[in-house]
């Protein structure tokens, strides 16, 4: 009998306790009270023409950031009559954001900025006070501040005063898009890199699942040892993209974020019957390009770069048509005052506050992924230019119809393109390639073609049960579609050619797939690879293998298409003439291996909390099945299912209990010996 080791269990235990330097905090009350009825709103004025704008921060030295947030000069007033710019009636309208009062409840937003600003609270509330915003506060539970570390020892002021207005406007920003959120504000203690990523990490190991950074510095190699900052899968993490025009900043330039553009944003004076009423054109300040190292997400097609593309997505940034914002002034004495401002400093907070209208992130999923797969949800924005010497491709610094770097994929229309994916109600189904919500089945025939079969969700077929989706895999030694290896949510295949390399084969989430790309090499050494799913329970799909010793490898991704350091978790598997993952056998909610041995029988290694549970036969006379796969659930109960070809052509489908047993198994299918593979 083949057994496992526990190495896994002990990278485990240590990514369960790597937290432990971060106090435990309350949490948050249920969310701030309804509005009364607002004041009128403020609007864009002519008063802003030919006033120059200025960032608030200086270029920062090696290793540090620049907050992204520009004053226009001349135009700040006290803070009585009314402000100039626009105030969260135009964004909302400009946006067409939903302003129901349980719009965004119970979501928090993070904000992540550098030093401490003693008046973030005060402003923040003249800010909704002014504009008829519900009471956010520390006293309702709605505002909470923190340092870097969780706590409440506050950095010092900015000795420079460069970074409170930006601090300001990021807070007003996500009031602005999502008045019911409540808002973390996270201060590092400068504006180091390593001390803002830090706070970033801390915002999202309490609890965050929305996180806006409006800094940045001009991207390199060097920054590669800070991208773990902004690796959390299942949460959003947006960046702006920089105030400088055509050339990238980090985190922007991170694979792991929404890279967020700028436009210049007008009112349409009079609308066609249905049109929107608000143009956009690309910002001339803001950042686009190629990252100088930091790989292309899968999602991510026809950019132009074979590395990350600056930016996802936009919204407004330009200071000419700026916002509204109650920040402190950058002379002496500091006051706070009525300004405008502008700059992607005020994008990413407000694509920030708009995923949390749009719902909770899927667990295991890159949210800079969901507009990629609803670009025709967003505004596509087709003027302007952030270059006067031109780029190549033009794409990545003039706007055009499609992808763009200044404004991305376009700016939200309503917030459905930031939206997770939601395949119904089997949503564990494993093998969901059409994005349906039901378990489907791949095929290859010995002709090399492949096939889906899409499952109904309730044990049979949709018709036409067949779809062609390849050709020409003929020359792959193994196909095994592992669920979401990159993290975009939605399932992919992997595939090893003749010469032992592994390519990715990304789902496009409706029956295709995305270009390849090369994920490993040298793996013809493996007897077998086995999709476990998600074995070690960090959210992402994994595989293992058996080498020619008969060791059994763990080999857990990395959620974006790649792989971290494999483990040994069994050995003597040799002598298995099948192995699969199944998931969920036992129903304790962990995945389970199945293994059928020379003589047909049916091993059952159930994965418990604890490690392994004592391995135990759960079926005999399997060895006249020439192919066994583990589907999902496949006919619609909540059970984790097992399809197995006769060594007749038939499919029978046996369903799972839930319980390290079976239902009553059936014939699905006839006439299956054409095909050389199913998975």
């Amino acid at each position: 009998m083949p057994r496992f080791t526990s190495a896994f269990i002990i990278v485990a235990v240590l990514a369960s306790t790597a937290l432990t330097g971060v106090a435990a905090q309350p949490a948050l009350a249920a969310g701030p009270p309804s509005p009364s009825a607002p004041p009128p709103t403020a609007t864009a004025s002519p008063k802003l023409a030919g006033h120059p704008h200025k960032r608030t921060c200086a270029d920062p030295r090696p290793g540090h950031a620049a907050c992204f947030a520009e004053v226009v000069e001349g135009v700040a007033s006290p803070s009585v009559g009314n402000p100039v710019g626009y105030g969260p009636a135009d964004l909302q309208a400009a946006y067409n954001l939903s302003t129901a009062a349980t719009a965004g409840g119970g979501a928090t937003v993070a904000v992540v900025d550098a030093y401490d600003l003693p008046s973030a609270e005060a402003d923040l509330a003249v800010y909704r006070s002014r504009f008829g915003l519900p009471a956010c506060t520390s006293a309702n539970g709605c505002f909470r501040k923190l340092d870097q570390r969780g706590g409440t020892a506050y950095p010092s002021v900015d000795p420079d005063h460069h970074w409170g207005p930006e601090t300001d406007i990021d807070l007003q920003m996500v009031s602005a898009a999502c008045p019911n959120c409540r808002i973390l504000l996270v201060e590092a203690d400068d504006n180091s890199v390593d001390n803002l990523g830090a706070a970033a990490q801390t915002a999202v190991s309490l609890g965050a699942k929305y996180v806006s950074n409006s800094y940045g510095a001009l991207d390199n190699a060097d920054f590669s040892g800070y991208d773990h900052y902004y690796d959390h899968p299942g949460v959003v993490v947006t960046a702006a993209s920089g105030d400088d025009g055509y050339g990238t900043q980090f985190p922007a330039a991170s694979q792991y974020v929404t890279a967020v553009g700028g436009t210049s944003l007008s009112p349409v004076a009079n609308p066609a019957p249905g049109a929107r009423a608000w143009s956009e054109s690309a910002w001339s300040g803001a950042g686009s390009g190629c990252s100088g190292y930091s790989p292309s997400p899968s999602w991510q097609t026809g950019t132009g770069c074979s590395t990350k593309a600056v930016a996802d997505i936009s919204a407004v940034a330009d200071p000419q048509t700026g916002v509204a914002g109650y920040v402190p002034t950058m002379t002496a004495p500091y006051s706070p005052a009525w300004q405008v401002l502008g700059g992607t400093s005020v994008a990413s907070p407000l694509i920030a506050g708009m995923y949390a209208l749009a719902g909770q992130p899927a667990t295991g999923t890159y949210p800079a992924s969901y507009p990629w797969a609803k670009p025709s949800a967003l505004n596509d924005v087709t003027t302007g230019s952030n270059s006067t010497g031109g780029c190549t491709p033009a794409n990545l610094c003039t706007a055009g119809p499609g992808y763009d770097g200044p404004t991305g994929l376009g700016t939200p229309n309503g917030v459905s393109a930031l939206a997770a994916a939601t395949p119904g109600p089997t949503t564990e189904a494993m093998g969901d390639f059409n994005f349906d919500g039901a378990a489907d089945v791949l095929a290859r025939t010995t002709s090399g073609a492949l096939s889906l079969f899409r499952g109904n969700g309730s044990g049979g077929w949709l018709a036409p049960a067949s779809v062609p989706v390849g050709a020409g895999w003929n020359g792959m030694t193994a196909i095994l579609s592992p669920g979401d290896f990159d993290g975009d949510g939605r399932n992919d295949i992997l595939a090893r050619d003749s010469s032992g390399a592994l390519w990715l084969y990304p789902g496009d989430g409706a029956s295709g797939w995305l270009p390849r790309k090369l994920v490993g090499s040298g793996w013809n050494g493996m007897t077998r690879i086995i999709a476990v799913h998600d074995f070690n329970g960090d959210g992402t799909a994994d595989v293992a293998a058996i080498d020619t010793t008969g060791a059994l490898w763990l080999y857990p991704g990395n959620g974006h298409g790649g792989w971290l350091p494999r483990q040994a978790i069994g050995s003597g598997w040799g002598g298995m003439t099948a192995v699969l993952g199944i998931g969920d056998f036992t129903g304790d909610g962990k995945p389970d291996i199945l293994a059928r041995n020379a003589s047909g029988q049916l091993w059952l290694y159930g994965h418990t909390p604890a490690g392994w549970a004592t391995p135990k036969v759960v079926g005999s006379g399997w060895n006249s099945m020439t192919a066994i796969v583990s589907v999902g659930d496949f006919d619609g109960d909540g059970h984790d299912d097992v399809i197995a070809q006769r060594s007749d052509g038939a499919l029978v489908l046996y369903p799972t209990n839930g319980q390290s047993g079976w239902g009553t198994p059936r014939a699905i299918g006839s006439g299956w010996n054409i095909m050389s593979w199913i998975g």
